[in-house]
């Protein structure tokens, strides 16, 4: 015999299983492509669709502009490298492009040449296309590198610190005497001077302080960071600011027709999200002590990094929660907002971006007295996270959960709104002006930014070319 406990437990039961079936035939109407080549979240044939359910203007079209230029890898006979290029850096000294590949490689862009493009009457294609000379510098490793930052040694050496998902924080030195790479006809790595590739930081020590401040030595755990994402190095302390995104690290993807395995770093982000917790940590390393310590904690996925002109404050990304926290790293007497420039506090910078904020820069050489900052946005939010947002906390979690038991494969066709998108920050003002391919028709999956020369450079980890905006 039942006891009464298990009877009520029935109509609940029949509650979250018409829910979830609502669910299911609401999210298949808004995110199934016509395509045939998977489900895409919610991809829309026109600007009123878009409007009506993505929270950006469909009547914004900047980066669909001549302003647009897009560089492609030369065609050769050698294996290609420029494959989802993350983000492009800039070497401030030389001018010299480089870029982080989907295969762990540092690879140069040099000798831009335009490409004819032919184009039909009907396209409203705007962007100018060059082709560049690909030249591998290094390979970084087994791991998949997100984010780079260029940075001087003790020496006054030129460095490059990598966030790499796998390794964590990486450094390649040994660049100047190797900025022309190997031959230009082959993909063969120099059997001298090579740049050196080590490791310098793949954990750190967790403590029960606020912000990473040890009390006692007893109170510190060793944790791996499992989710290097993004870096940036201070322009006067030389300390070294990077993101662990989340404590879901990346798995290995299945071996493609060419033999070549990667880590999938969108179905990990996916699940992230699903999962709602915030395990995301800000980290510092400083060089001159190789240490390595926790500033912030309890970030809903940490992304972007990004230091002010002045090593004032660092900016990080919280992807799942659209937004970009400040952390001061020293009192500011001329900030108009006292109350938040002592060192150590944090604050909201910008709340409630239209997109998933992803990779982010700073242009300290603007000029200009409020710093600008900019963050890519590879999607818009989608109909899919309001619905999850909207219902009562018991339901979002069953259904979220409900998700989660999706096999990898079923993340992996899920793909992202086709859009391209980035926020332009005034960090004193907090004024956000959104630059924007609604459509990603000429560029989107817009993922690391540089600035350089008032040039925006936009990576991705799909694309197969590197776009750059003329700020001027």
């Amino acid at each position: 015999m039942m006891s009464s406990s298990k009877f009520k437990l029935i109509p609940t039961a029949i509650t979250m299983a018409a829910v979830a079936v609502v669910f299911t035939g609401v999210v298949l109407k808004h995110t199934t492509s016509s395509s045939g080549s998977g489900i895409m979240l919610a991809e829309f044939t026109s600007k009123d669709e878009q409007a009506k359910f993505l929270p950006i203007d469909p009547e914004n079209e900047t980066l669909r502009s001549p302003k647009l230029t897009k560089i492609y890898e030369r065609e050769s006979s050698h294996k290609r490298l420029l494959k989802g290029p993350e983000t492009p850096i800039v070497d401030p000294d030389t001018g010299i492009l480089y870029v982080l590949t989907e295969e762990a490689n540092l690879v140069s862009l040099t000798d831009f040449q335009p490409i004819p493009i032919q184009k039909p009457q009907s396209s409203t294609a705007k962007a100018s296309h060059v082709s560049a000379k690909a030249t591998l510098i290094a390979d970084l490793g087994v791991g998949r590198p997100l984010g780079a930052a260029f940075a001087k040694d003790k020496d006054n050496k030129t460095i490059i610190y990598v966030a790499d998902t796998l390794a964590g924080l990486l450094r390649v030195s040994n660049l100047n005497s190797n900025n022309d790479g190997p031959d230009a006809t082959s993909t063969a790595r120099p059997t001298s001077n090579k740049p050196r590739v080590e490791l310098v930081a793949s954990s750190f020590q967790e403590t029960n302080g606020i912000n990473g401040q040890t009390t006692t030595a007893t109170t510190s755990t060793s944790r791996r960071i499992l989710y290097a994402n993004d870096v940036d190095v201070g322009p006067i302390t030389g300390h070294v600011y990077f993101s662990d995104a989340s404590d879901i690290a990346p798995e290995r993807t299945p071996v493609d027709g060419e033999g070549f395995s990667s880590w999938d770093t969108m179905t990990a982000y996916k699940r992230d999200l699903l999962r709602a917790r915030p395990t995301g940590r800000l980290l510092r390393y400083k060089p001159e002590t190789n240490e390595v310590d926790v500033l912030l904690d309890g970030l809903w996925f940490a992304n972007g990094v990004a230091v002010d002109r002045n090593e004032d404050y660092v900016i990080v990304t919280e992807t799942s929660k659209l937004r970009e926290t400040q952390y001061n790293l020293n009192h500011n007497n001329d900030d108009d907002d006292d109350e938040y420039m002592n060192a150590g506090l944090t604050k909201i910078l910008v709340d409630s971006l239209p997109g998933f904020p992803d990779g982010l820069t700073c242009d300290r050489d603007s000029g200009e007295k409020d710093q600008v900052c900019y963050a890519a946005m590879p999607s818009p939010k989608i109909p899919l996270i309001n619905i999850l947002n909207a219902v009562p906390a018991s339901i979002s979690m069953f259904l979220r959960t409900l998700l989660l038991q999706l096999p990898a494969s079923a993340f992996g066709a899920i793909k992202p709104v086709k859009y391209g998108g980035v926020a332009k920050i005034c960090t004193r003002s907090g004024d956000v002006t959104i630059l924007q391919d609604p459509k990603g028709e000429e560029i989107g999956l817009i993922t690391g930014l540089t600035v350089f020369d008032k040039k925006l450079y936009m990576g991705s980890l799909k694309n197969d070319f590197v776009g750059v905006y003329d700020l001027s």
